[in-house]
């Protein structure tokens, strides 16, 4: 639940420009410094594809051959077209045209980091990309429904960033919006950004000072995003 609001506050500045923009019919997109820096190119052409601008060649997803892949496989695809890179994941599924790996979707269970556990049978969904060189429309559709059809579930939820998306493509693929926005902070430093979950306190810091007031006085920054939106798809 997001306490209450200071329109000062560095935790609601990006979260407060983007309700603005929405309130006025505009789709205000929100860029990390390190993404601009570190992945201009994906940035860019994310951006063509948010505006509806493919200049990729078009092929029909019933074209492509769905199957699991290897992790390393799997991790250098997300590194080239993946804005949030590599993930750890236990089921790694690979569209393939003419033998060439255009997209990738990945699932894992409840990830502490995010606030889930672990329950039978429910999934998240982690990562979703294709190669930019390609548009492969419905390619998304079919990769989840090999998964549904291989694994059991009884859940798959996943997240869109606000800053970036509505959820979209969840909702063309039958999920549901959950709850509300839930927002994240990282921490920065020489251009970094490097998840809270990896700066946690340590056993022998001091248990009276709080994990962000140890951070800051270390050198770090701290970035506030704009919350993820929760996608629930359910196998009733």
């Amino acid at each position: 639940k997001l306490k209450e609001r200071n329109v000062y506050h560095p935790e609601f500045y990006h979260l407060n420009k983007l309700e603005m923009c929405e309130k006025i019919g505009i789709q205000l997109i929100t860029i990390f410094e390190d993404e601009w820096i570190y992945k201009k190119e994906l940035v860019k052409r994310r951006l063509k594809h948010i505006l509806g601008k493919f200049d990729g060649i078009k092929i029909f997803s019933r074209n492509c051959e769905i199957k699991e892949i290897e992790s390393s496989e799997k991790n250098n695809f997300l590194d080239l077209y993946h804005i949030q890179g590599k993930d750890n994941s236990l089921v790694k599924i690979g569209a393939f045209y003419n033998n060439e790996l255009v997209s990738v979707m990945t699932f894992s269970s409840g990830n502490i980091s995010k606030g889930s556990i672990y329950k039978e049978g429910v999934w998240e969904l982690n990562r979703f990309c294709s190669n930019y060189n390609f548009h492969i429309p419905g390619i998304a559709s079919r990769m989840l429904d090999f998964f549904k059809k291989k694994y059991n579930w009884i859940e798959i939820y996943s997240y869109a960033d606000r800053r970036w998306s509505k959820g979209n493509l969840y909702e063309q693929l039958g999920f549901k919006v959950q709850g509300k926005p839930r927002l994240n902070y990282w921490y920065v430093k020489n251009y970094e950004r490097i998840h809270r979950f990896n700066l946690r306190k340590k056993p022998d810091e001091p248990k009276n000072i709080s994990e962000r007031i140890l951070r800051l006085s270390e050198g770090y920054l701290i970035v506030w995003d704009c919350g993820n939106l929760k996608f629930v798809l359910k196998n009733n």
